[in-house]
């Protein structure tokens, strides 16, 4: 072979046997083959920042920013070259997308999404910023103000703002019309702009984050130090297992001890709770707790009280007698809990009192699960 004919044909090479000699085929020619066909690999492939149009590099440098990161073929909410940063300044949160390396984004080094079935870029910083003294998405609530939240960042698109960012509670948003627009509402979502928003717009989450809001008046942010179990730079739409303070009806808690739990996973609130009596807790009655999230309104078609979406167990310290009970919709302010009575041929439902199932005391226990359908 006298040339390598690639790029334009494949070379074919004489491959010498065990038994060949030094001239047969000819031992400098194989050397030459070699080193002509090595050379014309490097020139098809071309030199780092290559200016030969014909070069593999040249061509792959040329390429749109956005097609390259397209050739990834990421799920829809995955952030390319990006992370959430989430910051708290004379009490008020900012929540933003930054580069991997920390900077706002830019022309020479933007952060890609995919937003529906497009791969959006990011050149410029993105922020959105929530200042303190309002009690933003109802989290500086009696049942949450002070407890640490997990809220979805989200990025979304429209034509004419481009690429916005927004954080809210809920993690099953999916087009602008998921979100409520009342800042006070749980299902709020904080969008850095919305001045042509359309109920259409893709939504999608990016991550998940922990933030705080004070109780009343003041309503100040506060962030914990971030790991890697309360800051998630990739798409979820489950929270940690939260807390929560119900409001009470017909108990009071005094010096019990409580524990209330609650997981918001896509369309589903999943709680767990147990309150165990102390010296000063008292049952006045049918005892009903606030949810750490609102339900669906079941009460056009179902009476309070006939939707049961949970156990609970009550438990008579002095005896080690445990009473069977169920959790019911109360209304969208409250669950209920009911006594199921064996006083008549079938189960029905009783409600709690001072006396029923047994004289309430120290150390009785109730305890609590269940899962419903948030409303939003």
């Amino acid at each position: 072979m006298a040339m390598s004919a690639y790029p334009t044909s494949l070379d074919t090479l004489t491959n010498p046997g065990a038994s060949s000699k030094l001239n047969n085929p000819s031992h400098s020619q194989q050397h030459s083959d070699a080193n002509d066909a090595i050379e014309a690999l490097e020139e098809k492939v071309g030199i780092n920042g290559s200016a030969v149009t014909t070069s593999v590099d040249y061509k792959l440098s040329s390429l749109p920013a956005s097609t390259k990161a397209a050739s990834y073929n990421c799920p829809q909410g995955f952030l390319l070259n990006g992370k959430l940063s989430v910051t708290v300044a004379s009490n008020n949160i900012t929540v933003a997308i930054k580069t991997l390396a920390g900077a706002n984004p830019s022309a020479t080094d933007p952060v890609y999404c995919r937003i529906g079935d497009t791969i959006r870029t990011i050149s410029a910083a993105l922020s959105v910023t929530k200042n303190a003294a309002t009690n933003w998405f109802n989290a500086g609530s009696a049942e949450l103000a002070t407890k640490e939240i997990d809220y979805f960042a989200y990025l979304g698109y429209n034509s004419t703002d481009g690429v916005v960012i927004g954080f809210a509670r809920t993690p099953n948003g999916t087009q602008y019309s998921s979100f409520s627009v009342t800042s006070t509402n749980e299902f709020y979502c904080a969008i850095s702009t919305i001045s042509n928003a359309v109920s259409t717009d893709y939504y999608e989450v990016v991550g998940r984050f922990a933030a705080t809001l004070s109780a009343t008046v003041s309503f100040n942010w506060s962030v914990p130090t971030f790991t890697s179990i309360n800051l998630i730079n990739r798409p979820t739409r489950e929270t940690r297992q939260l807390s929560w303070t119900p409001t009470f009806t017909n108990l009071t808690i005094g010096n019990a001890l409580i524990d209330f739990k609650y997981i918001w996973k896509s369309t589903e609130i999943i709680f767990e709770c147990g309150i165990q009596f102390g010296t000063t807790t008292s049952m006045l009655g049918a005892v009903a707790l606030s949810y750490p999230v609102s339900p669906i309104n079941y009460t056009a078609t179902i009476t309070s009280g006939t939707m049961v979406f949970g156990h609970a167990s009550l438990r008579d310290d002095s005896s080690g007698s445990i009473y069977p009970a169920n959790m019911a919709f109360n209304g969208t302010s409250s669950m209920i809990v009911y006594l199921a009575n064996a006083g008549s041929t079938y189960l029905v439902s009783a409600t709690t009192s001072n006396l029923i199932p047994f004289t309430w005391a120290v150390n009785d226990v109730i305890g609590m699960h269940g899962l419903y359908i948030p409303n939003g």
